[in-house]
């Protein structure tokens, strides 16, 4: 069964998909990767993007797509037993309430609508309260300023820099690998720390709408996705 899986940039539930990513390869089903532009930096931000490359048979990357919606165009050709975003932003969740295909993501699910192949959406921002990651960050009231920054010289990819009074990690070149964070004697470096955020009424209003569409199976975790997808495949089957 091939499947196209699109990422976007959220924190919440980025290393569950990667997982099941994982283990639908390992089962032999085949995945081709979208990645939003925001979803690539998420992905190496917090080391996990050779693990979905790894396991994608191929990948389509927004800010290496031009146009967006080349990659986007093998729906048509009904290619795909289904269409996943997981995770999928808000601002995704948006456009496909709203109908807009301006981005790569957004133009697969478009045509995943036009071509009746079936789309499973998994929202970030579901409920009350969700779990999520924060990005890499420095402390800077652990930070010491220190001229010769230890931190700063174990970066493979030199992300982290000083603006003249603080130090700053450079989300676009961090790879999530938490050199610094083992180097800092002061405990400064701050990696993939969970915290808990409060969803939105506007948001929580936008998911009720993305059920209203029948073409649409709504996720509210990660792992419901494969029991859909297990659902899809015994259907294709039946037919």
């Amino acid at each position: 069964m091939r499947v196209a899986w699109c990422i976007t940039g959220s924190g919440w539930g980025i290393s569950e998909a990667v997982k099941l990513v994982e283990q639908l390869s390992s089962n032999g089903w085949t995945i081709d990767g979208f990645v939003s532009e925001a979803g690539f930096y998420v992905l190496r931000m917090y080391g996990l993007w050779k693990r979905f490359a790894q396991n994608v048979t191929s990948l389509a990357l927004e800010h290496l797509e031009k146009p967006v919606y080349q990659s986007a165009l093998r729906v048509w050709g009904g290619a795909y037993a289904a269409v996943v975003i997981a995770p999928c932003t808000t601002n995704t969740v948006a456009k496909l309430v709203e109908g807009i295909a301006d981005t790569l993501v957004t133009c697969v699910a478009t045509y995943a609508r036009k071509t009746k192949t079936p789309l499973v959406v998994a929202p970030a921002d579901v409920g009350e309260r969700r779990q999520s990651l924060l990005p890499p960050y420095i402390d800077q009231r652990r930070c010491k300023r220190c001229e010769d920054c230890v931190a700063a010289k174990a970066c493979p990819r030199e992300a982290i820099w000083f603006d003249g009074r603080q130090y700053h990690i450079d989300l676009r070149l961090c790879n999530g690998c938490a050199r610094c964070k083992e180097a800092c004697p002061y405990e400064a470096v701050v990696i993939h720390k969970r915290i808990e955020i409060r969803i939105r009424p506007f948001d929580k209003r936008l998911v009720e709408r993305l059920h209203q569409f029948p073409e649409i199976m709504v996720a509210t975790t990660i792992e419901r996705i494969a029991t859909i997808l297990q659902q899809i495949m015994t259907s294709a089957q039946d037919r």
